[in-house]
């Protein structure tokens, strides 16, 4: 039996820098055309794969300016690209946070920092076989799995806590920006 091997990334960026930045309103920052490198129907015809494909787009554009400054749509199939498309901006604010005046157009080329996609992909898949195999328990403590993590307020941290980003802890900070 053949397998439908469809693969599609779809990257939010609101700043390449990665320090968080308030969604831009349409009036404050230029939202250039959509670029595309490859749009291709796929020989099988395919009709649900080119219909998601389209409407994936349109919400996507949608969204420029309004939810998210900046997106890349990658669908591959079989190992052949079917869809490569850019849409606004690749990054709104410099390293010290600072809003650029013109800030640069996304291309299909711009590199993404990956670390949240890995979060998002790697650990979910991983935690939900853990849960079903039972040898995770979401609602235990850290320290159960992790005997380090432990003081006076880590000690009622949950994985739950960790994965639904309500533990607490102090967030990310850019610090190698201002390394020597």
């Amino acid at each position: 039996m053949k397998q439908s091997c469809i693969g599609a990334l779809l990257i939010f960026a609101t700043s390449c820098t990665g320090i968080p930045s308030p969604t831009p309103s349409p009036s404050t920052t230029p939202v250039p055309a959509t670029t595309s490198a490859v749009l291709r129907t796929p020989a099988d015809g395919a009709p649900g794969l080119v219909r998601g494909m389209a409407k994936a787009d349109s919400l996507i554009a949608a969204s420029i300016g309004k939810l998210t400054p900046g997106a890349v749509f990658v669908v591959s199939r079989y190992g052949r690209l079917y869809h490569d498309t850019a849409f606004g901006v690749a990054q709104l604010n410099d390293y010290e946070g600072h809003r650029i005046a013109a800030p640069p157009p996304m291309t299909t080329g711009t590199m993404f920092d990956l670390a949240s996609v890995t979060k998002v992909m790697g650990t979910t898949m991983g935690v939900m076989l853990l849960v079903d195999q039972g040898r995770i328990d979401l609602d235990a403590p850290v320290y159960r799995y992790l005997p380090d993590f432990r003081d006076v307020h880590k000690d009622s941290i949950t994985v739950r806590n960790l994965l639904s980003h309500s533990a607490g802890l102090v967030q990310w900070q850019p610090l190698y920006y201002h390394a020597s």
